[in-house]
């Protein structure tokens, strides 16, 4: 026999080189498409990756101007409130034109 001729091989496989390699090109094209299959999901998954860092760029940036906004907010009360307790304590403490008399 004849290598040329006809590979003897077990199962249903190609029975001649021609065959193999018909089938071998089949085999290199059915990879190619399923790397690029691959690539293609990875350039995705790199889109996807990079978004996500800029939403968690902008939370953090967001986060922090909430936080100093709140912050000042919460300044801004304290202030006024102790302004207005003050203001409230003087009027209660201060002697009335019947008290002065």
């Amino acid at each position: 026999m004849s290598l040329i001729g006809e590979l003897s091989l077990d199962g249903d496989g190609p029975q001649t080189l021609a065959e193999l390699g018909s089938r071998n090109k089949i085999l290199i094209q059915q990879l190619k498409s399923a790397m690029d299959s691959i690539d293609e999901k990875n350039k995705r998954i790199q889109e996807l990756d990079n978004k996500c860092l800029e939403y968690e760029n902008l939370l953090t940036t967001h986060g922090e101007k909430a936080f100093e906004n709140f912050d000042r907010k919460l300044e801004e009360f304290k202030t006024h409130h102790v302004w207005t307790v003050k203001q409230v304590c003087l009027l209660y403490t201060s002697p009335s034109p019947r008290d002065r008399g």
